[in-house]
């Protein structure tokens, strides 16, 4: 991580399909958030049509990409 950065994106798994299932997750998370920022600045547009159709096919397929464990785990924290 260099000085400037403010972010670092670690990504955990034991096979492939942990990893890409850990990743869209943080892409989920990451995406909320910045759409909420952005309608927070007024900042409307092409950016938010893009954010809300990803999310939702994130949101349609995501029995394809989380496992049941990680699905509990989800409804415990969330």
């Amino acid at each position: 991580m260099t000085p400037g950065d403010k972010y670092l994106i670690y990504v955990r798994g034991n096979t492939l399909d942990e990893a890409t299932e850990e990743a869209l997750h943080l892409a989920y998370w990451l995406l909320t958030r910045a759409l909420l920022e952005h309608r927070r600045q007024g900042k409307n547009g092409d950016y938010e049509a893009f954010a809300v159709e990803v999310l939702a096919l994130l949101q349609r397929y995501r029995h394809l990409y989380t496992t049941k464990e990680t699905d509990t785990e989800l409804q415990q924290h969330g």
